[in-house]
């Protein structure tokens, strides 16, 4: 992660642990964090397990938050501003 994600963040899911999380519903989607919350946890799919901090997404999904990347907003992207310069 380049900038730390935090409550309010748009993000999208890039890793997973396994396959099975990489057909999770939530995967790939760009949803909001509403929270966080940490410990440990056990993927029922491969098995991996370990104590975390998960990003609650949109009050439904929750991920680790090491697999998510911040989506920034569109005012930190623009880097020039267009101006319409035609003449009636």
């Amino acid at each position: 992660m380049s900038e730390q994600i935090k409550k309010g963040d748009l993000v999208i899911a890039i890793h997973a642990c396994c396959d099975r999380m990489l057909r999770h519903p939530a995967y790939g989607l760009p949803l909001t964090v509403t929270g966080f919350h940490a410990g440990l946890s056990r993927c029922d799919g491969c098995g991996w397990a370990g104590n975390i901090t998960w990003a609650e997404l949109d009050e439904r999904f929750a991920a680790n938050v090491s697999w998510l990347k911040r989506i920034p907003p569109l005012e930190e992207l623009q880097t020039y501003r267009i101006t319409d310069e035609t003449t009636a």
